[in-house]
């Protein structure tokens, strides 16, 4: 009996390390694939087309002042004390209620994108760090099949459509190369540092929050204008617009937590009182936390 089960446990150990054996022989395999989209993605690239993203940058945001304090895109994870702070939360029951919720936030720059750039950064780091290779990949895929355009409107700038492509492609080149890096707390903190940058800095030359903005900006467009409900969004032209909220984003939401398989939860503060609602995706255990309160979106945060 003792030797049989000596046998079973070898037998298990051995089991278990030709199936890391495989796992590894597949993330290897996998890891190929995303190095080979890397360099399709990269094939046409032009730093010349990073001229409108600079034009677009110019327009927002270098005409007016602004304290340095107020410029990084998204800044540093709050404590909960922080958090009832900024939200002026003063009685226990709605902290309660807010840490059943959440514990944690990072404010993101109140600039008229802070819905996608909460929603951006948020599933970036999902998309990034917590779907796995395969997950990944297939994220890749789904872009490439709708064919996604890569749009944005200011006041005089618009983005030519033969760059376009060039650009989105950009994008997606970069979301390659940071989920490359082996190890996941340098991912996540090379995100930050390039979602954050608002201008160029060592090896950093800020327009990664642009590329972010429109491709989400272009993300809701789309499923905005797939919806059943879209005729029932009557400033949805908003949504290609630099700058400017839609005032029907509950059904914007709705689509996205179907479309990146998410499910989002839409916590709204409101004179020092929470509530909730649910959008559910297709996989309930990635979940993005948007703090809303009139006028601005922060990322919550478990």
């Amino acid at each position: 009996m003792i030797q049989k089960s000596k046998d079973q446990i070898c037998q298990f150990f051995s089991s278990k390390n030709q199936a890391n054996k495989n796992q590894n022989s597949n993330d290897e395999t996998l890891k190929k694939k995303i190095e080979e989209r890397a360099f399709i993605f990269k094939k046409n690239k032009n730093d010349k087309d990073f001229q409108v993203l600079q034009e677009v940058y110019t327009e927002a945001y270098k005409s007016k002042q602004i304290d340095d304090c107020y410029k990084r895109f998204i800044k540093s994870i709050g404590s909960n004390s922080q958090l009832f702070n900024y939200y002026s939360i003063k009685q226990l029951q709605e902290k309660h209620k807010l840490l059943k919720l959440c514990s944690k936030y990072r404010e993101v720059r109140g600039d008229g994108n802070c819905f996608y750039t909460a929603l951006g950064y948020r599933f970036l780091q999902i998309l990034l760090c917590e779907y796995n290779l395969e997950e990944f990949i297939f994220f890749l895929d789904k872009i490439e099949e709708i064919d996604l355009p890569f749009k944005v409107y200011c006041k005089q700038i618009t983005i030519p459509e033969e760059i376009q492509k060039n650009l989105l492609n950009e994008f997606l080149s970069r979301l390659c190369e940071i989920r490359l890096i082996e190890d996941k707390n340098e991912r996540l903190d090379n995100l930050m540092e390039q979602y954050s940058a608002y201008e160029t800095k060592d090896n950093i030359d800020g327009y990664f929050f642009a590329l972010t903005t429109i491709f989400f900006r272009n993300i809701s467009y789309y499923v905005a204008t797939k919806s059943e409900m879209a005729e029932s969004i009557t400033d949805i032209n908003n949504l290609l617009i630099w700058g400017e909220e839609c005032n029907n984003n509950e059904i914007v939401i709705k689509e996205l937590s179907e479309f990146l398989r998410v499910m989002i939860v839409l916590v709204f503060v409101n004179n020092g009182t929470i509530s909730s609602i649910e959008y559910s995706g297709e996989l309930h255990y990635h979940q993005i936390l948007l703090l809303f309160q009139p006028g601005h979106y922060n990322i919550g945060f478990e």
